[in-house]
Protein backbone atom coordinates (compact mmCIF):
# COMPACT_ATOMS: atom_id res chain seq x y z
CA UNK A 1 0.00 0.00 0.00
CA UNK A 2 0.92 3.51 -0.91
CA UNK A 3 -1.03 5.80 1.01
CA UNK A 4 -0.85 9.54 1.99
CA UNK A 5 -1.31 10.98 6.01
CA UNK A 6 -4.29 13.15 5.95
CA UNK A 7 -2.39 16.12 7.70
CA UNK A 8 0.46 15.64 5.16
CA UNK A 9 -2.50 15.92 2.41
CA UNK A 10 -3.15 18.90 4.22
CA UNK A 11 -0.16 21.00 4.73
CA UNK A 12 0.75 19.72 0.99
CA UNK A 13 -2.33 21.96 -0.23
CA UNK A 14 -1.33 24.80 1.84
CA UNK A 15 1.75 25.03 0.74
CA UNK A 16 3.77 24.24 3.99
CA UNK A 17 5.80 21.58 2.54
CA UNK A 18 7.78 21.97 -0.98
CA UNK A 19 8.37 18.41 -1.93
CA UNK A 20 11.34 19.45 -4.29
CA UNK A 21 13.23 22.11 -1.99
CA UNK A 22 12.29 21.35 1.51
CA UNK A 23 14.14 18.60 3.07
CA UNK A 24 12.22 15.32 2.70
CA UNK A 25 13.99 12.04 4.01
CA UNK A 26 12.87 8.42 4.15
CA UNK A 27 12.32 6.33 7.54
CA UNK A 28 12.60 3.14 7.33
CA UNK A 29 10.73 1.44 9.89
CA UNK A 30 9.66 -1.96 11.45
CA UNK A 31 5.92 -2.53 10.87
CA UNK A 32 5.32 -5.28 13.98
CA UNK A 33 5.87 -2.10 16.34
CA UNK A 34 4.56 0.44 14.02
CA UNK A 35 0.62 0.84 12.94
CA UNK A 36 0.22 3.31 10.59
CA UNK A 37 -3.01 5.13 11.38
CA UNK A 38 -3.21 8.07 8.06
CA UNK A 39 -5.88 9.96 9.97
CA UNK A 40 -4.25 11.05 12.88
CA UNK A 41 -0.71 10.54 12.80
CA UNK A 42 1.28 13.67 12.00
CA UNK A 43 4.55 14.14 12.78
CA UNK A 44 7.51 11.67 13.48
CA UNK A 45 6.62 11.69 17.26
CA UNK A 46 4.06 9.40 16.14
CA UNK A 47 6.43 6.88 15.04
CA UNK A 48 7.65 5.20 18.30
CA UNK A 49 11.46 5.57 18.38
CA UNK A 50 12.14 1.35 18.14
CA UNK A 51 10.07 1.06 15.27
CA UNK A 52 12.48 3.41 13.27
CA UNK A 53 15.53 0.82 11.80
CA UNK A 54 17.05 3.57 9.37
CA UNK A 55 16.51 7.64 8.32
CA UNK A 56 17.93 9.10 5.12
CA UNK A 57 17.57 12.31 3.25
CA UNK A 58 16.13 11.96 0.26
CA UNK A 59 18.30 13.12 -3.32
CA UNK A 60 17.38 14.94 -6.54
CA UNK A 61 13.59 15.35 -5.62
CA UNK A 62 10.99 15.91 -8.71
CA UNK A 63 7.69 16.98 -8.54
CA UNK A 64 6.65 15.31 -12.43
CA UNK A 65 3.10 16.43 -12.44
CA UNK A 66 1.68 14.63 -9.77
CA UNK A 67 4.06 11.94 -9.47
CA UNK A 68 7.14 12.57 -6.59
CA UNK A 69 10.47 10.61 -7.29
CA UNK A 70 13.91 10.81 -6.02
CA UNK A 71 16.59 8.96 -6.18
CA UNK A 72 17.32 5.53 -5.04
CA UNK A 73 17.44 5.36 -1.26
CA UNK A 74 20.14 3.73 0.30
CA UNK A 75 20.18 3.28 3.94
CA UNK A 76 23.44 2.74 5.44
CA UNK A 77 24.41 -0.09 8.21
CA UNK A 78 20.79 -1.75 8.79
CA UNK A 79 20.27 -3.81 11.78
CA UNK A 80 17.50 -4.71 13.81
CA UNK A 81 13.97 -6.19 12.91
CA UNK A 82 12.24 -6.56 9.79
CA UNK A 83 11.38 -3.55 7.76
CA UNK A 84 8.44 -3.45 6.42
CA UNK A 85 7.47 -0.23 5.25
CA UNK A 86 9.32 3.54 4.67
CA UNK A 87 7.79 6.36 5.84
CA UNK A 88 8.16 9.70 3.78
CA UNK A 89 8.52 13.36 5.79
CA UNK A 90 9.32 16.36 5.74
CA UNK A 91 12.41 16.84 8.14
CA UNK A 92 13.09 19.66 10.31
CA UNK A 93 14.89 19.96 13.53
CA UNK A 94 12.70 18.65 15.94
CA UNK A 95 10.45 15.14 16.05
CA UNK A 96 7.30 16.75 16.54
CA UNK A 97 7.63 19.47 13.57
CA UNK A 98 8.80 16.91 11.31
CA UNK A 99 5.58 15.87 9.22
CA UNK A 100 4.48 12.71 7.64
CA UNK A 101 3.89 12.86 4.02
CA UNK A 102 3.51 9.47 2.41
CA UNK A 103 3.78 5.03 4.23
CA UNK A 104 4.57 2.78 2.11
CA UNK A 105 4.73 -1.06 2.69
CA UNK A 106 5.16 -2.15 -1.20
CA UNK A 107 7.93 -0.44 -1.95
CA UNK A 108 10.45 -2.85 -3.85
CA UNK A 109 12.80 -4.57 -1.65
CA UNK A 110 9.98 -4.84 1.25
CA UNK A 111 10.02 -6.46 3.64
CA UNK A 112 13.59 -7.23 4.28
CA UNK A 113 15.54 -8.47 7.25
CA UNK A 114 18.61 -6.21 8.04
CA UNK A 115 21.46 -7.94 8.32
CA UNK A 116 23.97 -5.18 9.08
CA UNK A 117 24.67 -4.31 5.40
CA UNK A 118 23.15 -1.13 3.30
CA UNK A 119 19.39 -1.22 2.08
CA UNK A 120 18.51 0.54 -1.10
CA UNK A 121 15.12 1.12 -1.76
CA UNK A 122 14.82 1.82 -5.54
CA UNK A 123 11.67 4.04 -6.27
CA UNK A 124 9.51 3.12 -8.94
CA UNK A 125 10.57 4.47 -11.85
CA UNK A 126 7.09 3.79 -14.14
CA UNK A 127 4.50 6.73 -13.86
CA UNK A 128 4.00 5.68 -9.89
CA UNK A 129 7.38 7.23 -8.67
CA UNK A 130 7.37 7.24 -5.03
CA UNK A 131 3.48 8.53 -4.55
CA UNK A 132 1.16 10.48 -6.56
CA UNK A 133 -0.83 13.25 -5.42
Amino acid sequence: MAALYEYGIAQLMAGNIDLVNDEIAALLVNTEVYTVDLENDRAEEDIPEAAVLAEKRLTANTLDGTTFRADATTFPGVEGAQAGAVVIFKNTEYLETCTLIAYLDNAPGLPVTPTGDDITVSWDPGVNGIFKL
